[in-house]
């Protein structure tokens, strides 16, 4: 089964991906403007165009960085358990 904290990363990674591609169609609205004289699919590729790649780069972003926070947690030194032989109870002695 999957740790929770590589379930965290996927969402994180998903969510990143969606809001990189609106970021990249807001940039192309904005760089595009009202008064431009191009065809509206011409627009809308552009505006797709814009968001597939800013989605591309910013989740390549943020799976390198969750790559590198698990590698670092990966890292770090896992507590030694000692065991012991277990000590039997003491048990009093009886009174006859």
């Amino acid at each position: 089964s999957l740790h929770h904290t590589s379930i965290v990363g996927i969402r994180i990674i998903i969510a990143s991906i969606c809001g990189g591609f609106l970021f990249g169609v807001s940039i192309a609205r904005i760089l595009i403007g009202p008064d431009d004289v191009l065809l509206t699919m011409e627009k809308y590729t552009i505006e797709l165009r814009y968001g597939l790649c800013s989605a591309a780069i910013i989740g390549l972003i943020v799976c390198f960085i969750d790559g590198f926070v698990w590698w670092m947690e990966r890292r770090k030194p896992t507590p030694q358990v000692i065991m012991q032989t277990p000590v039997p109870p003491q048990i009093p002695p009886r009174n006859v």
